[in-house]
């Protein structure tokens, strides 16, 4: 969190925005969290303190929505902020004074908009993914995803949908790379090519996973739970379907949000990890909560 700090203080002090007076070079890789802190200081409120409130807030904000949400359903609520509560990265990165809660906001707000719902506002979904690829540079592949889920959705060229859907993109993505360009005269961050090296990092990144999963039992024990209650669930209507007792409609398995977790573990996997436990994987797990 540091890292970004330095660039705000030395931003204040005219020396722009850089880690080493005089030397271009993006070190960081949540552009938009670290603008957010910039307001913050702008205002008189200290990165470090501001950073820790921010997240605390977002991190509170993202729960209430998710909630919400659910609470049009007859899902048991308890669960959903007692998988995260048990969940020692989540508890970390929440307060880290770093980008997770930011991301986690606008996963939820994305999640809240989308789940096992048509994409219909293409305006609002190009900028939420675009936000979030400025919160989190692989978040970045939500752009194509979304984009090629809703060919595949209609089956057809909607060009009135890809024309907001690029106008978004467009305004919130691209204007920063623009941005970047001109200022650090790169057009990604310094730390992915510090970080990707070209190759695949796949017993890296198994060990990270590892990690993960070792560290989260109660986390495994919560959702080893709530699968049985799921089947129980899904039996018990199945029954009284049979019977004639219910006519509940079908279960339908969210394919937008699976094939999503295996692409962005699989692409977290590849690179090897992070040296952060938890960090890489916290937006897949969300995905995977909700």
């Amino acid at each position: 969190a540091y890292i970004s700090f330095r660039y705000i203080e030395n931003l204040f002090s005219g020396n722009g925005l850089v880690f080493n007076s005089g030397d271009r070079v993006e070190g960081f890789t949540h552009p938009l969290w670290l603008f957010l802190l910039i307001l913050l200081r702008t205002v008189g409120i200290d990165a470090h303190q501001g950073g820790i409130l921010l997240g605390f807030l977002l991190s509170l904000g993202g729960i209430a929505l998710a909630i919400r949400w659910k609470s049009k359903s007859s899902s048991p609520l308890f669960l959903l902020p007692a998988l995260l509560a048990c969940h020692d990265g989540f508890r970390d990165f929440a307060t880290s004074g770093l980008e997770f809660p930011l991301t986690f906001f606008l996963l939820i707000t994305l999640l809240t908009l989308t789940f096992q719902q048509k994409l219909h506002s293409p305006f609002l979904l190009g900028t939420i993914v675009s936000l979030l690829y400025h919160s989190r540079p692989e978040m970045g592949m939500l752009i194509p995803y979304y984009f090629l889920w809703r060919l595949a959705e209609i089956r057809k060229l909607e060009w009135n949908w890809i024309l907001r859907y690029a106008l978004a993109v467009g305004l919130f993505a691209g204007l920063y790379h623009l941005f970047r360009f001109v200022y650090f005269h790169d057009i990604l961050p310094n730390t992915f090519y510090a970080k990707s090296g070209g190759s695949a990092r796949y017993a890296d990144g198994l060990n990270y996973l590892m990690h993960f999963l070792t560290y989260s039992k109660f986390f495994l024990l919560a959702v080893a739970a709530t699968a049985a209650f799921a089947l129980w669930r899904f039996f018990v209507s199945k029954q009284q379907a049979e019977t004639g007792e219910s006519h509940r409609a079908p279960l339908v398995m969210p394919w937008r949000e699976i094939v999503l977790i295996v692409l962005l573990g699989h692409y977290i996997i590849r690179v090897g990890g992070d040296f952060m436990g938890f960090r890489l994987l916290m937006p897949t797990f969300i995905i995977v909560w909700f």
